[in-house]
């Protein structure tokens, strides 16, 4: 084989990193559909993902150490995690369209350069009130890099096997941050300082800055490119799309509130040190893995709506049997599994839906999705510090019985847009574009 150019040998470096992590059935997928170019963005994709995820949950194996350096709870420490998703909240909104109209790339770029500066000045923050400032920047990076990461994966990717495809990103990011990540900002912040670990993390930003620039190609605007208020009314003004944007709020807020003290509650609830309850995060990257790979495919063939309200329901009886801590540690592990392996499959499912839902603002709505999931990310943290300093982790698993529950309801009354690919949607809505950027 002959040796090819420097993108061809990442390509392919790439593609023995997939084998590694996710077996010959991702490899027998990626060949149905993938280009040279897709695999490329894949890759590209998947780090920075994976970046991406780890960013947004770093700190929950650093909260405790956090909050003994500085003198506050721990409730308080995960204003660090609350903080960071502020900014996502209204940026994102507010970036959308300006990806629908000049492009992905600059967006995901400026994102992650942001977020590479952002992350070591939190690293080398003196005070509490600088971390947490220093995280809200973060924030403002990840506005800028989550509006475009999926809007990217879809203009290239069609719809009916896009479920597969951002379940593999998805997972991918997941999988990283969670059996890799996570453990290991936990053992090195208990063998050196919490601040090396966020180093850590700003290097990666820095590598995935220099990917997408060299690898990911330019996009350009387009004349038919319909206005900022027309993109917004487009993506606001559907009934479904605002339905799954609000069932999307509802499970983040467990999702995120669970994340953010998963290490919390194997160190309150088991006893453990900080390092050995961060290894029990790789239950949670696994049940991420296994559930976004199944929700994928699952979702592809049978409908996401349906598989989002299923996985939704199971998941609340799930919660409500993990959060009293009348488990066995090794139940305990397992039933994590499972949980974040239902979690994985509601976030694919209605991700995918998203994508499709408004194809003419697919940018615009895929930020106003950032958005929400920042405002998830934000209140729940904030609500599970709360309900833990209040009624502990029973309390917070009645929190979010209530919450998935909702959020299934929700579901009940979306109506998924039949799998059409994007050329055939732009046709259909007069030859608006905001995709293919």
């Amino acid at each position: 084989m002959r040796s090819g150019t420097k993108s061809d040998r990442a390509a392919i470096a790439a593609l023995f990193c997939w084998r590694a992590a996710f077996g010959h059935a991702a490899v027998n997928y990626r060949r149905a559909w993938m280009t040279r170019e897709q695999r490329i963005v894949m890759a590209v994709l998947t780090f920075l993902g994976a970046s991406y995820v780890y960013s947004t949950t770093i700190m929950a194996p650093l909260l405790l150490q956090l909050a003994a350096q500085f003198g506050v709870s721990a409730g308080t420490a995960g204003l660090t995690s609350a903080a960071y998703g502020v900014p996502t909240i209204v940026l994102g909104i507010l970036v959308g369209p300006y990806s629908d109209r000049y492009g992905r790339k600059r967006f995901l770029v400026s994102g992650a350069l942001l977020l590479a500066a952002s992350t070591l000045a939190a690293a080398l923050a003196p005070t509490f009130a600088l971390v947490v400032a220093s995280r809200f920047c973060g924030g403002i990076g990840a506005a800028l890099l989550g509006s475009s990461m999926t809007a990217a994966l879809a203009d290239a990717v069609p719809y009916r096997q896009r479920g597969g495809a951002i379940a593999i990103v998805s997972t991918g990011g997941n999988l990283f941050a969670f059996v890799v990540g996570l453990p290991l900002a936990g053992i090195v912040a208990e063998a050196t300082s919490w601040r090396v670990s966020l180093a850590m993390l700003a290097a990666l930003f820095v590598v995935g800055a220099a990917a997408i620039a060299r690898w990911i190609p330019p996009s350009h605007a387009s004349a038919t490119v319909a206005g900022v208020r027309r993109l917004y009314r487009l993506a606001l003004g559907d009934r479904s799309a605002l339905l799954l944007l609000a069932a999307a709020l509802l499970a983040g807020f467990a999702w995120t509130g669970w994340s953010g003290y998963v290490v919390v509650f194997f160190q309150r609830t088991f006893e453990l040190p900080q390092g050995i309850a961060s290894i029990f995060t790789i239950t949670t990257g696994v049940g991420f893995f296994v559930g976004g790979q199944i929700g994928g495919r699952t979702g592809d063939r049978f409908g996401n709506r349906s598989v989002g309200i299923a996985v939704l329901v199971v998941a609340a009886a799930a919660y409500a049997a993990m959060t009293p801590a009348a488990l066995p540690i090794a139940a305990a592990a397992a039933l994590n599994v499972v949980l974040i392996a239902l979690i994985a499959a509601r976030v694919v499912t209605i991700q995918v839906m998203l994508s499709e839902q408004v194809p003419a603002a697919r940018g615009t709505l895929m930020a106003i999705f950032g958005s929400v999931n920042a405002a998830a990310a934000a209140g729940g943290v904030a609500l599970a510090g709360l309900a833990i300093d209040i009624g502990g982790f029973g309390l917070f698993g009645i929190v979010c019985v209530i919450l998935v529950t909702t959020a299934a309801a929700l579901l009940v009354f979306v109506h998924e847009r039949a799998a059409v690919d994007h050329v055939d949607a732009v046709a259909a809505r007069g030859g608006t574009l905001a995709g293919a950027k």
